[in-house]
């Protein structure tokens, strides 16, 4: 690993045709298929919050709302460029081919060229890159600011000028408040601070596996500590979830490793060969690669155990997407991985091997976002036949929130469960008795198990006249109430 200060290179022109093709591909595949989906709930939270203007974005989350940075930086690009569907969804496509250079670079930085190439193939053709790239929420801005406080980290280590180390202090608190999981990189970055601070001062007694392996363990530890006082103090609720933990992993594991089986076979086999031949075979102690090596691993480590701990109480602490940052850090790896373990032939091969099931998920995701395109053509169109005396009835804020900027708040709409009621309207949730001064209902359902749960409630059955139109597949009806 190159952390020693170094010369820079001019890039050759063969390296610089391939970066500005593959970037030029990764902007492709990540502005497709915009604005053809519709919003979804968390999308319109933030469409929500950045309509709100700052103060109310800053005063929540002093109320415990997620962390302010992304919706700041969406409320000023909407005063810059407008509130339309596709302003919000651009901030996230510029900042997702940000993060493709910055892998570049890293990989460019601290090992070559040809690491660099490999990591920016697989990044490229993440489709699970590509999704965080199409949301509006703070997914792609924070893998972002990842990448940037890994880039002037490497910086620091490589020149040591103060800087950089500015610059990584700066970007990582804004990177942390902008998503809380990017806390469990910058508790490893400062490991790997302090591993290099030990190299340079020749402290033996501190080595490399000492540092990492213990700073670990004690971020483990003070996690099941604080669950242990939760439980025993009860400061806030818990919901134990006692058999969902392997479940979980699984699910992270898949995620992590590119989604496809295929791809978790091939690039656990690869990595696992680099580790074996790399710290078992070779046994360099001072080995150039080994600090950040064994740093990645650690971020992996530390990225996955520790929300899994906390998610067996505490149920919101676990979404996949939030794993898209330790997705980062395993496409390094194998970057890392394909260089050392083989020839330039086997490189192509296994670069050609990823593309191929890589793009089979890209397009799964494609199709997924033609089919939701219907739902959004269904919320237009529901738009245009509303008539006065219409009501329109969500199961919950998955539908409601989307249905909702659609038709910005114009019409008479109301959501069953307050579960995930969007923020500030609780004013629309369902009542009743407010059939009783309509003449038409709506009805939406989020997913095809709910038909039996809601279709024979009593509020439905006794108001309800007759079914006007209806698309089960799509989950809406159209309903005539009794006067």
């Amino acid at each position: 690993m190159k952390l020693e200060p170094t010369e820079g290179r001019k890039s050759s022109v063969i390296h610089v045709v391939v970066l500005v093709g593959l970037l030029a591909i990764g902007t492709a595949l990540r502005a497709a298929y915009l604005t053809a989906r519709p919003v979804w709930y968390d999308e319109a939270i933030t469409i929500f919050q950045a309509k709100s203007g700052f103060s109310y974005i800053l005063s929540h989350y002093f109320q415990g709302s997620n962390p302010p940075v992304a919706y700041l930086v969406y409320r000023l690009w909407i005063l810059i460029f407008g509130d339309s569907q596709i302003s919000f969804e651009i901030v996230s496509v510029i900042f997702g081919i940000g993060s493709l250079y910055l892998m570049y670079q890293i990989a460019c930085r601290v090992f070559d060229r040809i690491t660099a190439n490999i990591a920016l193939v697989l990044l490229t053709f993440s489709s699970y890159h590509i999704f965080t790239c199409q949301q509006i929420r703070a997914y792609s801005l924070a893998c972002f600011l990842a990448l940037l406080s890994i880039d002037q980290l490497v910086c620091f280590l490589q020149k040591r000028h103060k800087k950089h180390l500015i610059a990584w202090g700066a970007v990582g608190i804004t990177m942390v408040l902008t998503h809380f999981y990017t806390v469990f990189l910058f508790l490893v970055q400062i490991l790997l601070l302090i591993q290099r601070y030990a190299h340079y001062k020749k402290i033996d007694r501190l080595k490399t596996w000492h540092i990492y392996t213990g700073g670990s363990a004690v971020i483990v530890w003070v996690t099941y500590l604080a669950i242990f006082l939760v439980k025993k103090f009860h400061f806030f609720p818990i919901y134990p979830r006692p058999h969902a933990a392997w479940a979980d992993l699984q699910l992270v594991l898949q995620s992590i490793f590119f989604l496809s089986p295929a791809l978790v076979v091939i690039s656990c086999m690869i990595v696992t060969v680099f580790l074996v031949k790399y710290f078992w075979k070779e046994k360099h102690s001072d080995h150039a690669e080994k600090p950040f090596v064994v740093f990645l691993i650690s971020w992996i480590f530390i990225s996955i155990v520790v929300p899994l701990l906390i998610s067996q109480t505490m149920p919101s602490f676990f979404y996949v997407r939030y794993y898209i940052f330790t997705h980062l850090a395993w496409i390094l790896l194998t970057a890392i991985a394909v260089r050392s373990v083989g020839t330039f032939i086997f490189h192509v091969v296994v670069c050609g091997t990823f593309i191929f099931f890589l793009s089979g998920l890209v397009a799964d995701y494609y199709d997924d976002c033609a089919q939701k395109a219907k739902i959004r053509k269904v919320y237009e169109e529901v738009a245009k036949e509303y008539r006065p005396g219409d009501v329109i009835v969500h199961e919950n804020g998955w539908t409601f929130g989307p249905a909702f900027f659609y038709h910005q708040g114009k019409l008479d709409e109301y959501y069953l469960t307050n579960e995930f009621g969007i923020p500030t309207l609780e004013k629309q949730k369902f009542k009743p008795e407010i059939l009783q001064s309509h003449k038409r209902l709506w009805l939406f359902l989020e997913r095809p198990e709910s038909l039996p749960k809601v279709l024979p409630q009593a509020w439905l059955q006794n108001s309800a006249k007759r079914m006007l139109k209806a698309n089960p597949t799509q989950l809406w009806f159209l309903y005539e109430l009794k006067e």
